[in-house]
């Protein structure tokens, strides 16, 4: 996902069997009143998940991308399945939040990232700047060691997905984007006392109760071959 802001990261690509089922999967999911707004992209290196991922994002993804559209409208038949569940793609999308883990707290990855997200928002009205400064200050804080619980890091992410989505119409919600997840669960297993398990937890139980503004969920785990 570090190539989410590159436009040009889809050229040459095509829609494999792998990406048009989780297209469909999770543009289902983010349909009103579901729940099942949070998935696990689980497969070998190699298996063509970051780049699945990474097509979805920008299918999805506000701004809209012209070319990851017009990749998707050579599909026709997704094409109107995804425009059926969201007649909103036509002009907006989803806010995406990549992320790529690493061996440091998961809380550390999700500030940063919807910190950059915020910060590169259009319209950024002052109720954003407001919240992407209390954003800001939280990081600080746990970068310190300060303890902050797994519900007041959720209450962020919904909060800023509110704020987003009130700033303006396009915006149809959120979708946070985990690549390489197993990292930071490898740092969450030898530090239990980051609470990043808890973290996910609550992300996953928020999204699932999302609904006005929907929040998406999708982490993803690589797996050697031989595991």
């Amino acid at each position: 996902m570090a190539d989410y802001s590159d436009k040009d990261a889809l050229e040459g690509y095509i829609f494999t069997p792998l990406s048009q089922k989780l297209l469909q999967t999770i543009s289902a999911g983010l349909r009103p009143q579901s729940q099942e707004r949070a998935w696990s992209v689980t497969g070998p290196y190699g298996a063509g998940k970051s780049a699945a991922s990474l097509c979805i994002s920008q299918v999805l993804g506000y701004p809209c991308n012209r070319e990851a559209r017009n990749l998707l409208r050579q599909n026709r038949a997704l094409y109107k399945t995804i425009l059926a569940d969201h007649p909103g793609l036509r002009h907006g999308g989803f806010v995406i939040v990549p992320m790529v883990g690493s061996r440091q707290p998961l809380l550390w990855t999700l500030l940063a990232a919807l910190i950059h997200t915020l910060e590169s928002f259009s319209p950024h009205d002052l109720e954003i700047e407001l919240h992407t400064q209390r954003a800001s200050a939280l990081y600080d804080a746990a970068r310190r060691g300060e303890p902050l619980s797994p519900d007041d890091v959720a209450q962020l992410v919904v909060e800023s997905a509110r704020l987003m989505r009130a700033a303006t119409s396009d915006v149809l919600g959120m979708i946070l984007v985990i690549d390489e997840l197993g990292r930071s669960l490898e740092h969450a297993v030898l530090n239990p006392e980051s609470g990043d398990i808890g973290i996910l937890q609550s992300l996953a139980e928020i999204a699932s109760r999302s609904e006005d503004p929907v929040i998406g969920l999708i982490p993803i785990l690589h797996q050697a071959f031989d595991n």
